[in-house]
């Protein structure tokens, strides 16, 4: 059942994102996330549909900051209007497999922010944006 699956991911996803978030191990190194308000729209601008993580990866994100030679996220601290927005610091990391499809990954995520409404804004540590 995919519901069922689903919330078990974000309650493990959370458990290790609490412990993850104040670590400063290797695998936590790049404290800035994106917000879920980044997500969709990159999403839906970018037509992932049917992608893994891994072909988002390398057709989409990787041309994106080639010329910068630094990684999404670091691109989109500097864009106007973000104030926090769309790039914060990250107290979420996201686990992922690289043959998921990307949008899968997407409502997992989507879903824990909808089940924070009123906490502290989420910001997800995903690897392939940072």
């Amino acid at each position: 059942d995919a519901v069922c699956s689903s919330s078990q991911s974000i309650t493990r996803m959370a458990s290790f994102s609490r412990s993850a978030a104040g670590s400063t191990s290797s695998a936590f190194k790049h404290p800035l996330g994106v917000s879920a308000e980044f997500l969709w729209p990159f999403a839906a601008q970018h037509n992932v549909k049917g992608l893994t993580t891994k072909q988002v990866k390398d057709k989409v994100v990787k041309p994106m900051t080639r010329a910068d030679s630094c990684s999404l996220v670091r691109l989109l601290q500097s864009w106007p209007g973000n104030d926090g927005v769309l790039v914060g610091k990250a107290n979420v990391f996201v686990s992922h497999a690289w043959m998921y499809k990307f949008t899968d990954v997407l409502e997992v995520l989507l879903e824990y922010d909808r089940q924070r409404r009123g906490g502290e804004k989420v910001f997800f540590w995903f690897d392939i944006f940072s």
